[in-house]
C-alpha cells in the first residue's frame, strides 16, 4: 500500500526544488532588470535643465536607488532563505516593483506594462498561484494610487479615468485566472509523478523485504520466474500459435527436466474446440546434441498416446512415474527408446480443456511442487495466448470485412463525432478517412433530413437497430439515395456509440425511376392505339358507319395504322431483349449504300408530307456496297429519320447524308428541331428514356427506338451520335465500317 505521507513528502520535495531553481532565475533576472532599468532613465531622460545648466536627471537616481533597494532584499533572502515562501512573495513585490518603475521612467508608454503581464507568466514558474495573488494585489494598488494622484507616472496623461485602472486591474485578473489553473494543473503533474515514485519505492522496499526473507526460495523460483518470462517472449513474439510450439516446448523442457534429458514432446490442440484432439507439434531431442527437430520417431511413439485422455479426464497435471507400468498405446515403442517417464498439463480456456502439453523423459523422477506450480503458470498463459490470439484473428477478419466492403460503414460517438471511416464510405462520400474522422456526421445531412437523423439517433439510442431506411445524403454538393442501418454500440452494457451502415441505391433508385417512365410511356403507347381500334371497330360494329364507305374505309385505316404502332412496339421490346440476351443473329447480305439509304427516305417521305416537312438526301453516298442486315440498317434509319421528322416545325428541313470515311460509311439526319439540352445527351440512348416521359407530351414514343437503334449499330460493329444545340436543332449520326461483321 502506498504510504500517503510519503507522497506528501516526495511531493514537496519537487516543489522545494522548483521553488529554489526559479529563486536562482529571478536573481539573476533582478540584476539585468536593474541595469535595463537604469540604461531605460538614461537614454529616455540623461539630464535635466534649469535654464542653462543641466543636470543628472532625477529617474536615473531613481532607477538606481529605487531599483537596487527593491531588489536587494529578494537577493538577500535567495541567498539566507532559498524555497521559503517569504523569498517567493517578496520576489513578487520585488518583480512588480520593477514593473511600475519601468512604466514611471518611460511616462506612462503602453508597452512597459506588457512587462506586469510578462512578469506573472514568469512567477507561474513557482507553480504556486500565492505569489501571483500578491503580484497581482501590487500591480492593482499601484495602479489604483498612481492612476488617482499620479497618471502622468502610470498613463501618460494628467487625467485618467477610473475606468481605465479597472481595465488595467481586468486584464491583470484575467491572465490570473489562466496562469492559476496552470499553476494547479502543474501541482497536480507534480502530485502524479510523487505518487508514482512514491509507487516504485514501495514496490522496490516490497521486494528488497521479499529478498531478504525468502533469498533461498526466490533463488529457487528465477528459473521459473526466467521461465515464465521467456513463455510470454516467445508468446509475444509469435505471429500464430503454430510459430510458438517448438521453442515453447523446448523453453518447458530446459526448465522442469533440465538440459541433459532425452525426451519427446507434443501439444495436443482440440479441434475447433470440440472433443477430438490433434496432436499439433511434436520434436524429439538427440542424445548428442542440442538442437530440436521434428521427428517421425516421435510421431511412432506418442500419436496414439492415452496421455491427452488421461490429462483430461482428471482436468490436473498427470506425471506417469513408469511408462512400463501403464496402459499406453505404442508403450512398446516407447519403452525400446528408453523413455520411461511423462507429464501431462492441461490449457484451460473458459473453464473448458482447450490443449494438452505432454514431455516424455529417460528418467525416472518427478518434478517438484514448484514445477507443478510452473506448469499451471505456463497453462494459464498459453490459454490466454490462445484466446487473444483468436480474438484478435477474429476482430482482424471483421475489420478485413468491414474495411473492404464496399457499403459506407463508419462509426459515431453519442455527440454524431464520426469514429471510424471504410474504403466504402471513402468511394461512396468522397472524403479521406482523414477527412472524415473527428467531424459532426452532419455533414453528410442535406438540411431537409436533420429531423429525420434526429428521430433515427433518439431510437438507436433508446437500443433500437434501424434496417433499411431509403434516405439521401450528400455526396460534396450533390444528394445521393442511400439505405440505411444503424444499430447501437455498447461496452460494459451502456450505449457507447453508434454503427451506420450506408448503401448507394443510386442504380436502384434510377431503375425505379425507369421502370416508373417505362409504365407510363408503355400503358400511354398502349391505351392510345387500342383506344383508336376500339373506337373505329366499335363505330362500324354498331352500324353508325356504313359499311364500304368512305368513313369506314378511313376507320380500317385508323385501325390498321393503330395496330401497326402496337407491332412496332412488341418488336422494339422483343429485339432490344433479344439483343442484351445474346440471341439475336443478324442476316448480313451484300446491298449498295445508296440504294439503302433512298428506300428508307421514300417509305418515310409519306409522314414527312403530312406533317409538313421537306424531307431530302443532301448528299447521296457513292457506289459502294455495303455487307449488312438490310432491315436492320433500314430500321435504325427510319427510326432517327422519323424522329426528326416528328421533332422539326412544319415548313423547315430534314436533310439525310451519306459519306464515305476512313473505311466507314456514316449517315448523318440534320433536322431544325428545338435541339436536346447537353445534361440529357448521356441519357439519350438508354432504355425507356425520353426528354419528356408525361403523359402530355406532344410527340409519341416509346423510349426504346433509340437504344435499339444503338444496339443494331453496335451489332453491325458501328458507333451512334448525336451533336445538338438548343434551338438549333440536332445532328444524328451513325458509322459502320465498310466490311461489317456482326457482333453476336
Amino acid at each position: 500500500m502506498i504510504n500517503q505521507s510519503r507522497i506528501e513528502e516526495l511531493l514537496q520535495q519537487q516543489k522545494t526544488q522548483g521553488f529554489k531553481r526559479t529563486d536562482r532565475l529571478f536573481a539573476k533576472l533582478f540584476l539585468i532588470e536593474w541595469i535595463c532599468l537604469i540604461g531605460v532613465a538614461a537614454i529616455v531622460s540623461p539630464h535635466t535643465w534649469a535654464g542653462t545648466s543641466s543636470s543628472i536627471h532625477p529617474h536615473i537616481w531613481t532607477a538606481l536607488f529605487i531599483g537596487g533597494l527593491a531588489i536587494s532584499f529578494p537577493l538577500i533572502l535567495q541567498k539566507t532563505h532559498p524555497g521559503f515562501a517569504i523569498t517567493r512573495h517578496m520576489i513578487a513585490v520585488a518583480q512588480m516593483v520593477l514593473a511600475a518603475l519601468l512604466i514611471h521612467l518611460t511616462g506612462g508608454r503602453i508597452e512597459s506594462h506588457f512587462l506586469i503581464f510578462g512578469s506573472l507568466a514568469f512567477l507561474a514558474f513557482y507553480r504556486d498561484w500565492r505569489v501571483l495573488i500578491t503580484a497581482s494585489a501590487i500591480a492593482a494598488v499601484d495602479h489604483i494610487l498612481r492612476g488617482a494622484f499620479f497618471p502622468l507616472s502610470v498613463y501618460g496623461i494628467t487625467y485618467a479615468s477610473p475606468w481605465r485602472t479597472v481595465e488595467h486591474i481586468f486584464w491583470v485578473v484575467f491572465e490570473d485566472v489562466f496562469l492559476i489553473i496552470s499553476c494547479r494543473q502543474g501541482v497536480k503533474e507534480m502530485q502524479s509523478i510523487a505518487a508514482r515514485q512514491a509507487e516504485v519505492e514501495a514496490s522496490k522496499e516490497n521486494v528488497e523485504l521479499l529478498v531478504e526473507q525468502r533469498t533461498m526460495q526466490l533463488r529457487q523460483s528465477e528459473k521459473q520466474v526466467a521461465a515464465q518470462y521467456e513463455v510470454s517472449r516467445i508468446l509475444a513474439e509469435s505471429a500464430t500459435l503454430e510459430d510458438s510450439y517448438a521453442p515453447l516446448l523446448e523453453c518447458i523442457s530446459n526448465c522442469v527436466f533440465g538440459d541433459e534429458t532425452v525426451m519427446c514432446s507434443a501439444i495436443w490442440v482440440q479441434e475447433e474446440f470440440e472433443t477430438d484432439m490433434r496432436c499439433a507439434s511434436f520434436w524429439r531431442r538427440n542424445e548428442t546434441c542440442e538442437d530440436f527437430e521434428r521427428s517421425s520417431l516421435s510421431l511412432n511413439i506418442l500419436s496414439d498416446s492415452d496421455l491427452p485422455g488421461l490429462v483430461r479426464s482428471s482436468g490436473s497435471i498427470k506425471w506417469i512415474n513408469d511408462i512400463a507400468t501403464e496402459r499406453l498405446a505404442r508403450k512398446t515403442c516407447a519403452i525400446e527408446s528408453g523413455l520411461k517417464s511423462a507429464i501431462g498439463f492441461p490449457v484451460v480456456i473458459d473453464g473448458r480443456i482447450r490443449s494438452v502439453i505432454e514431455f516424455y523423459t529417460n528418467e525416472s523422477k518427478q518434478p517438484s511442487m514448484e514445477h507443478f506450480e510452473l506448469l499451471v503458470a505456463i497453462g494459464r498463459q498459453v490459454g490466454q495466448f490462445m484466446l487473444r490470439r483468436s480474438s484478435e484473428e477474429t476482430n482482424e477478419q471483421l475489420a478485413k470485412i468491414v474495411e473492404s466492403s464496399t457499403d459506407a460503414i463508419y462509426g459515431l460517438n453519442m455527440d454524431l463525432t464520426i469514429t471510424g471511416w471504410n474504403r466504402g464510405a471513402e468511394k461512396l462520400y468522397g472524403y479521406s478517412s482523414k477527412d472524415a474522422i473527428g467531424k459532426s456526421v452532419t455533414m453528410l445531412v442535406p438540411p431537409d433530413k436533420l429531423q429525420e437523423l434526429c428521430e433515427l439517433v433518439d431510437k438507436v439510442k433508446e437500443g433500437k437497430c434501424i434496417e433499411s431506411l431509403d434516405s439521401t445524403r450528400l455526396r460534396g454538393e450533390q444528394t445521393v439515395d442511400v439505405c440505411l442501418s444503424l444499430a447501437p454500440i455498447y461496452k460494459h452494457g451502456e450505449i457507447v456509440g453508434i454503427s451506420q451502415i450506408d448503401r448507394d441505391i443510386s442504380e436502384r433508385k434510377a431503375a425505379e425511376k425507369r421502370v416508373s417512365e417505362f409504365y407510363s410511356i408503355v400503358s400511354h403507347e398502349l391505351r392510345t392505339p387500342l383506344t383508336s381500334i376500339r373506337g373505329a371497330l366499335g363505330l362500324i360494329e354498331g352500324g353508325i358507319v356504313k359499311y364500304g364507305s368512305q368513313k369506314c374505309i378511313d376507320l380500317i385505316r385508323i385501325g390498321r395504322e393503330s395496330s401497326d404502332r402496337l407491332i412496332r412496339l412488341i418488336n422494339d421490346i422483343l429485339d432490344l431483349k433479344k439483343i442484351e440476351s445474346g440471341k439475336f443473329d443478324l442476316q448480313l447480305q451484300p446491298i449498295a449504300a445508296d440504294t439503302l439509304l433512298a428506300e428508307a427516305v421514300n417509305g418515310l417521305k409519306g409522314m414527312a408530307d403530312e406533317r409538313g416537312i421537306k424531307l431530302s438526301v443532301e448528299q447521296e453516298p457513292p457506289p459502294v456496297t455495303i455487307n449488312v442486315d438490310k432491315d436492320r440498317c433500314t430500321q435504325v434509319l427510319a427510326n432517327l429519320i422519323s424522329n426528326a421528322v416528328k421533332f422539326s416545325k412544319n415548313g423547315s428541313e430534314v436533310r439525310v447524308n451519306g459519306i464515305i470515311e476512313a473505311e466507314q460509311i456514316r449517315f448523318t439526319i440534320v433536322d431544325n428541331g428545338p435541339g436536346i439540352p447537353d445534361e440529357e445527351l448521356p441519357n439519350l440512348f438508354q432504355k425507356f428514356r425520353q426528354l419528356d416521359s408525361s403523359d402530355t407530351r406532344r410527340s409519341e414514343g416509346t423510349g426504346l427506338g433509340l437504344a435499339v437503334s444503338k444496339a443494331l449499330v453496335e451489332q453491325h460493329g458501328g458507333n451512334i451520335g448525336v451533336h445538338s444545340k438548343v434551338g438549333m436543332g440536332s445532328t444524328f449520326w451513325f458509322e459502320i465500317p465498310l466490311c461489317s461483321k456482326s457482333a453476336g
